[in-house]
């Protein structure tokens, strides 16, 4: 394992990193994203790490309420950003699948427009054990790749 990464996060592209509850130290991130709501520690705890976004989602069995989808939308629009000037990023969670991977996936959408979701959904995928999006909550993005346009572009949060 790559020293300032954690065991528990994988690689989804280049630059981009998903995983679950980060534990305190030094870290190999420009920018550290924390969605579980269960889990916001200080800045402190993250030497070395340049921005840190708190983005605090529940994580449960229901859909994205507005103002969840607003946290969720902003966490996307400032991984998508952070990549394109070429910052390495480490999206998190608790577990590392759900909240984590619905941002990740967006963010993959939000920089590429033209690519399928489901191909999205593919590249969060990879390397992880267990169920992506086993929640309600998170199943915007495998509708919109049964919608009538399969492009990111037409990804949107909400109920199917």
């Amino acid at each position: 394992m790559q020293q300032g990464v954690p065991e528990n996060a994988s690689r989804v592209v280049p630059g981009l990193y998903q995983g679950g509850r980060p534990q305190p130290g030094q870290l190999a991130f420009d920018v550290l994203v924390l969605m579980a709501k269960e889990y916001q520690p200080t800045a402190a705890n993250f030497p070395g790490v340049k921005h840190i976004l708190y983005a605090p989602i529940e994580d449960d069995f229901s859909y994205a309420s507005p103002e969840e989808r607003v946290a969720i939308r902003q966490a996307a629009t400032f991984v998508a950003q952070a990549l394109r000037a070429k910052q390495c990023v480490l999206v998190t969670c608790n577990m590392g699948l759900n909240r984590s991977g619905v941002v990740s996936a967006l963010a993959i959408c939000r920089n590429n427009p033209k690519l399928p979701a489901d191909v999205a959904i593919r590249l969060v995928g990879q390397g992880k054990q267990g169920e992506l999006w086993r929640s309600m909550k998170y199943w915007y993005v495998s509708h919109a790749t049964r919608s009538r346009s399969r492009s990111c572009k037409m990804v949107e949060l909400g109920p199917p």
